[in-house]
């Protein structure tokens, strides 16, 4: 949730850190980083969300061993995986019973799907008159 007074942004560095300890910034193209605002289901309620990307520098110290801050109600799980098979860590992760965040399958699955139409999508495509 985005507190009063905080931009998304700074409210994704903050839930960060509580949930998985991580130290974050904003990178500098923040308009990209911050993107739109998403609606869940227009037809059903006023849910909405925005998806924001932030860096975290593993090098930094204070990621070398990072502690969420939960809160009492809260029970997370954090997993770093590499970057590059994340859809396969993911799916491990749901035969096991873990709840994967829709976020971050959605993520997943676009990732999958670019890497397996790589060649399709940089091709221009033919066209039949």
């Amino acid at each position: 949730m985005v507190d009063q007074g905080e931009t998304p942004g700074t409210s994704a560095i903050r839930e960060l850190k509580e949930e998985t300890g991580y130290v974050a910034t904003m990178p500098k193209d923040t308009k990209a980083a911050e993107g739109f605002v998403m609606w869940n289901d227009p037809g059903f309620c006023t849910t909405n969300t925005k998806m924001i990307f932030v860096e975290v520098d593993m090098a930094d110290p204070r990621n070398q061993n990072p502690e969420p801050e939960l809160e009492d109600s809260e029970y997370i799980e954090t997993f770093t995986v590499p970057l590059d098979d994340l859809w396969n860590e993911l799916t491990k992760l749901d035969e096991q019973g873990f709840a994967i965040d829709a976020r971050v399958g959605g993520l997943a699955q676009g990732m999958e799907i670019a890497k397996k139409w790589k060649e399709a999508m940089t091709k221009p495509a033919k066209v039949s008159l």
